[in-house]
């Protein structure tokens, strides 16, 4: 009587599968040794290459960090040449860290401190424009554009400038000054309509505030001015 064949389970399939794959990688392996070491290697450099760029950019970032708060240092000691010394050696050394990108705010920042507002405009629109910033320095840094307008006389552009800070950042605590400071470029541009309707915007989106407050004067003698013509 012939031997009745063992009906094969799923398990003896599965494991038969397993089988036929891992001898078919073992004769992979042996007929391609050699692309597979050049392979191993070339993802070994990579990985070393990877390793070893990280590194240096965090000791990059070490080394701006601490360059920044000796600049930071003179900048609140009044020393704006030394400062702004610092930050340049940053600038120039650092690209993109967080050193870099903190000295680009904070030239603006020296520069407008010493009355050079096209040099700060400068500044404050390249740091706007770095993809790596900080969010309390972004709306400095858009306050800090329209400041350096207005005190240029480009009282239309300033005005505008305060009033993208304003649409960009309502609940910021800048919001309220932005209106009021687009208030006063239209009240020396002798836009009178626009004044009021900036000083009203201010009155009525932040009426606890102190710019709101200082905003009620001017509006009655802009009203008055304006019932007049």
């Amino acid at each position: 009587m012939p031997k009745q064949q063992k009906r094969l389970t799923r398990k003896d399939i599965k494991e038969d599968k397993i089988a036929d794959f891992f001898l078919a990688a073992t004769n992979y392996a042996r007929q391609n040794s050699r692309k597979l070491t050049g392979i191993a290697i070339g993802v070994l450099v990579i990985l070393l290459v990877i390793t070893i760029a990280r590194r240096e950019r965090a000791a990059a970032e070490l080394e701006a960090q601490g360059l920044l708060a000796r600049a930071n240092l003179d900048l609140q000691q009044g020393n704006y040449s030394s400062a702004l010394e610092g930050y340049q050696n940053i600038l120039e050394r650092f690209r993109g860290t967080w050193g870099h990108s903190d000295a680009t705010f904070l030239s603006g920042d020296a520069n407008f401190a010493t009355g050079r507002y096209d040099s700060a405009l400068v500044f404050f629109e390249s740091y706007l424009d770095l993809k790596k910033r900080r969010e309390t320095f972004t709306v400095s840094a858009q306050m800090g554009v329209a400041q350096c307008l207005e005190q240029l006389s480009k009282f239309s552009d300033a005005a505008e400038a305060y009033l993208k800070v304003q649409r960009e950042h309502p609940a910021d605590p800048f919001a309220p000054d932005a209106l009021f400071s687009a208030a006063r470029c239209y009240e020396l541009m002798q836009d009178l309509p626009k004044a009021e309707a900036a000083y009203k915007d201010l009155i009525d989106r932040y009426p606890k505030s102190r710019q709101a407050t200082l905003a009620k004067m001017p509006l009655l003698e802009i009203q008055a001015q304006l019932e007049k013509t």
